[in-house]
């Protein structure tokens, strides 16, 4: 039992991870910010990405999501 719960956990997480990672990227391209599926990426991602937010910012460049 417990062990299938912390495998379906682990996947989350993964998911999640990929997710941060796919957001991360796509942050880059003004134009797909504009779009619904960034959108829906944001609302799912910067609840976690907000909490480290200006933590590490060197000349006007945010590595935050380095420290995520």
């Amino acid at each position: 039992m417990l062990h299938t719960v912390l495998t379906i956990l682990y996947q989350v997480l993964e998911v999640y991870f990929i997710l941060l990672i796919i957001y991360i990227l796509l942050s880059w391209v003004p134009e797909i910010r504009q779009s619904r599926f960034y959108a829906g990426l944001h609302m799912i991602c910067d609840p976690y990405m907000r909490i480290f937010r200006g933590w590490l910012v060197i000349s006007g460049i945010d590595f935050t999501p380095m420290l995520g």
